[in-house]
């Protein structure tokens, strides 16, 4: 089930973000995600970020920053094919009426994931802190 994440379980999803990023990120230097935890903290502590909780387990998240940019759909590696993503992705659009979300260039997969959930590609530009390639994509309400 997806719900809003609790503050008890911010070091949880926290420490999601770091090896997931790790894990699928491999053209980023693993320390840049080590050294990003601090900024994470306060970004997610400012963020609505919902959780895929099954039976009291998080096995995946996602966080809205701005009142329309999706930071990231985050699914622990044995839980990617049961379409947890899917299942966040269609929560927040029920709740949004426009979303932005921007993935490194290299990071197929979740470009061809974000495709499948009704975005379009925007623009490209580098992203300043790691010096990779990365493509922004929007997503509109068919209601507004």
């Amino acid at each position: 089930m997806v719900r809003l994440m609790e503050i008890q379980e911010l070091n949880t999803v926290l420490d999601m973000w770091t090896e997931i990023n790790k894990e699928v990120h491999t053209f980023v230097d693993a320390q840049y995600w080590d050294e990003q935890r601090e900024t994470m903290i306060e970004v997610l502590g400012n963020a609505n970020v919902y959780v895929y909780d099954e039976h009291d387990v998080i096995k995946g998240f996602a966080f809205i920053v701005e009142g329309y940019y999706l930071g990231g759909v985050f699914v622990e590696a044995p839980a990617r094919r049961r379409k947890f993503a899917t299942e966040l992705i269609t929560f927040i659009k029920s709740r949004y009426d426009e979303l932005v979300v921007t993935i490194y260039e290299d990071n197929t997969l979740a470009q061809d994931f974000i495709l499948t959930q009704g975005f379009a590609r925007e623009e490209s530009d580098v992203d300043e802190a790691t010096g990779v390639n990365e493509i922004t994509y929007g997503w509109f309400s068919p209601n507004e």
